[in-house]
């Protein structure tokens, strides 16, 4: 890949990184392009580029490009030719909310990522020295599905639910690590697209938590059935009990022979739901 002015390539560069880092309730995108000067032809002057951002796309296994907007660079980028090909490179840095972090998850479905980045700038040189070009270049980048779940783990992006739930990963009560586990599992299985055995995990939670609550064997068909002749009557921490047992119900699906095919929204919907629950037994601010 190349950076050019006017179908003349000033650089033979890349993109050699793209990584995720935590920002206060944000995260940014840090796309790395790096790469080497052409050397110029001494008997003309000496082409010059100069970067100013980046339009980027990202694409998940379905070929539909998705906008996440402008990268700025980190720092000035220009350079120009000399007799023998020089380093050159580039960062360019993209703020994202954890709302577009879901959204990028959306589009990943489970499978890789491809990013397309847009370099915009200005260049000049060659016959016309005082002449300034507009500068545009494509740099694709193709990151694999266990190279951005690393990301996402680094950047601690796994502490929270990608749907803007807050996963209750931090300090759990020594009692409620059983259920915590589950969970840790069931999102990871949901990172890779195992969507039946994440809903497997999430039902185990729920059957965890009952257990750790001293709830009796038949605490799910019990709950139900109250629900369905004596719902007046109910409290509000029965009418609690009751939704588990439809979550634990909902779940069940996954883990039978496979005839009921479960798709990504089902695992998101089971996921979403545990999580909550989760949330308002640890008592987690804002659920």
């Amino acid at each position: 890949m190349s950076l050019n002015v006017v179908h003349q390539m000033v650089a033979d560069a890349q993109i050699s990184q793209i990584a995720l880092r935590p920002l206060l309730g944000a995260f940014e995108l840090l796309i790395g392009v790096s790469g080497k000067s052409t050397p110029h032809d001494p008997g003309k002057t000496p082409w010059w580029y100069a970067a100013a951002n980046a339009r980027v796309e990202v694409t998940g296994p379905q070929s539909q490009s998705h906008q996440l907007g402008t990268a700025l660079l980190g720092q000035p980028c220009r350079f120009a030719q000399h007799p023998r090909p020089s380093y050159i490179s580039m960062e360019l840095k993209l703020a994202l909310l954890p709302s577009q972090i879901a959204a990028i998850e959306d589009v990943r479905a489970g499978g890789d990522l491809r990013f397309q980045v847009y370099i915009v700038g200005e260049g000049g040189g060659g016959d016309n020295p005082g002449a300034v070009h507009p500068t545009h270049d494509m740099q694709v980048k193709e990151v694999a599905r266990s190279d951005w779940i690393r990301q996402l783990r680094d950047a601690k992006a796994m502490d929270i639910l990608l749907l803007e739930i807050p996963m209750p990963f931090v300090d759990p009560p020594p009692e409620l690590r059983p259920v915590i586990d589950n969970m840790r599992q069931a999102q990871k299985l949901f990172y890779e697209g195992h969507y039946a055995d994440c809903l497997i995990n999430c039902r185990k939670s729920v059957d965890t938590l009952a257990t750790l609550q001293k709830q009796g064997r038949n605490w799910s068909s019990d709950a139900l059935k109250r629900l369905a002749s004596e719902r007046e009557a109910m409290s509000k921490n029965e009418r609690l009990i009751a939704a588990e047992a439809c979550l634990y119900h909902f779940a069940s699906p996954g883990a039978h022979d496979g005839t009921l095919e479960i798709f990504r929204r089902d695992a998101k919907f089971a996921l979403a739901l545990t999580a909550t629950l989760l949330s308002r037994e640890l008592g987690i601010a804002g659920c």
